[in-house]
């Protein structure tokens, strides 16, 4: 499982829901909810960046960069394959 899918999407919108609306810390919600509490902060600061539909837009940018990273690997595959080519060509014509 990788780092960024450790909790659930329902459990990160419940834990800024509570530090939102139960006037208790940041801190204390961290603990309570057996957090880190710089991971708290950074939902917070992804709800306060993108909104009520914050998680829904975080997946949506992930998927964007995957597909970007995709196409960057695809291509960096084609450009050793044309350097390859481009070796071979180059020692047929001496």
């Amino acid at each position: 499982m990788s780092q960024g899918d450790r909790y659930s999407d329902q459990f990160k919108q419940a834990t800024v829901e509570l530090i939102l609306k139960s006037g208790r810390t940041q801190i204390e919600i961290s603990a309570d909810r057996g957090i880190a509490t710089k991971t708290a902060r950074r939902w917070m600061r992804e709800r306060e960046k993108y909104g009520p539909r914050w998680i829904a837009k975080r997946r949506d940018q992930q998927k964007q960069l995957a597909a970007k990273n995709k196409e960057i690997a695809k291509l960096k595959h084609e450009l050793a394959l044309m350097g390859e080519m481009n070796r071979f060509f180059s020692r047929e014509t001496r």
